[in-house]
């Protein structure tokens, strides 16, 4: 299969507001950015995780060339 003919659809997934984790998930996903983690407030074990961009981060560093859409639906709205 080539990649070029494929599609990735991300979602519905919770949403970085919406998605706090502490340290021991939270450092799995460190390397991904402040668009896929976030430290949450002062506190210093608390984490928002974006589900969404990290799937989209991965599949971006393993450098394949698929067309990835985003739905980013809000689902506790």
């Amino acid at each position: 299969i080539d990649p070029k003919d494929c599609k990735i659809i991300i979602g519905p997934y919770i949403q970085k507001e919406n998605y706090e984790i502490k340290w021991d998930v939270a450092q799995k996903f460190m390397d991904l950015g402040e668009k896929v983690i976030k430290r949450r407030g002062e506190a210093e074990d608390s984490f928002l995780l974006d589900t969404g961009a990290a799937i989209e981060e991965r599949i971006k560093r393993m450098g394949l060339e698929i067309e990835v859409q985003n739905e980013n639906w809000e689902v506790f709205g």
